[in-house]
């Protein structure tokens, strides 16, 4: 071999440095996708460590987000990222991907992110499994970071989805998974009043039920009228006697803030008037998740509650002791 073959063997490299050098450049294109990738996913790069959680007040207590049957929810993403923690939600050797896994959820706002200061995590019991997306997390930071200066945490319920995939192409297997979160719209994240300062139960999430007469209340509806068309208050249920010329009835009467907003008709005051009455008996209160949506020309008010036959048996033997009034202040959407 003449000595300038010998030099162009070299130059080239061995099969062994040539393998090695386009491994490099592999790796190399393999983190420019990452870097351009974790933008809308919120991933972290390789090796790194993801940023602390911010420390916007004292973490004492858990804000627990109400989702209307009607919500569409939000997807968590950057899933891939995040495979060890994701997995370990499902049970060892878990590989169905029919099967939907439920489970709790924090949401935090951390402005620390590197690359977002708008960055939702999405945090389970195994540690950091997503994010919100980055349109998302512009929308649902501002109101994260205002439950996390009160000291509260946005905890939800989350479904997931998982399974074990082949990657054709290196021959390795990743583990795919999909969340999406039980969100309502941001403006409906927090309600646009407190629970009620009496002892009181708030009724589990049911269908919904139609308040009348709101025509005629008005100026206690007005208040909780906005830009957004619609906000979700803490309502409560009452029983009064309407009294007719020849008989009376009961009925339930519906307030929001102290403040008649309605009533239910004689057959749905039948359905939750048993429920009232029960309550009444512990000297306690019945509160509801109800909607308030509309304008100043007409509004309407929709309670979303179990009717007393829909309360399960686990629901009388749990009541335990009565909700105290809420010690963290609660801000009206504008």
């Amino acid at each position: 071999m003449g000595l300038k073959a010998w030099a162009e063997k070299n130059k080239a490299g061995s099969p062994e440095q040539l393998a090695k050098k386009a491994g490099r450049v592999q790796a190399r294109a393999d983190l420019k996708a990452e870097w351009a990738t974790k933008r809308s996913t919120g991933g972290p790069l390789s090796g790194r460590k993801t940023e602390p959680l911010p420390q916007d007040g004292a973490q004492t207590g858990q804000f627990e987000v109400w989702t209307p049957r009607n919500a569409r929810g939000v997807d968590a993403v950057g899933a891939f990222y995040h495979q060890r923690e994701f997995q370990a939600l499902f049970p060892k050797g878990h590989n169905d991907r029919g099967v939907e896994l439920q489970v709790p959820v924090r949401l935090v706002h951390n402005p620390r992110n590197r690359h977002d200061s708008n960055a939702v995590e999405v945090q389970a019991s195994t540690g950091l499994v997503g994010y919100l997306s980055h349109e998302n997390g512009i929308r649902y930071a501002p109101v994260l970071a205002g439950l996390q200066r009160d000291g509260l945490t946005a905890v939800t319920t989350a479904r997931a989805w998982g399974y074990v995939e082949k990657d054709w192409e290196t021959g390795k297997t990743n583990f795919a998974g999909s969340m999406r979160l039980d969100l309502p719209e941001p403006h409906m994240l927090i309600p646009a009043n407190k629970p009620p300062t009496a002892l009181h139960q708030i009724l589990p999430t049911g269908s919904a039920i139609q308040v009348t007469g709101e025509e005629d209340h008005m100026p206690a509806i007005t208040p909780y009228l906005n830009v957004a068309g619609e906000c979700w208050v803490h309502a409560t249920i009452h029983e009064t006697i309407e009294v007719g010329p020849r008989s009376s009835k009961a009925l339930a009467e519906v307030r929001v803030d102290g403040n008649t907003v309605g009533r239910l008709t004689p057959k749905l005051s039948g359905d939750m008037l048993p429920t009232v009455q029960f309550l009444a008996g512990r000297g306690e209160m019945t509160c509801v998740h109800a909607i308030v949506k509309g304008n100043s020309l007409k509004a309407e008010v929709v309670l979303y509650a179990l009717r007393a036959q829909e309360l399960p048996a686990g629901w009388f033997t749990g009541l335990g002791t009565p909700l105290p009034p809420p010690n963290a202040s609660q801000r009206s959407p504008d």
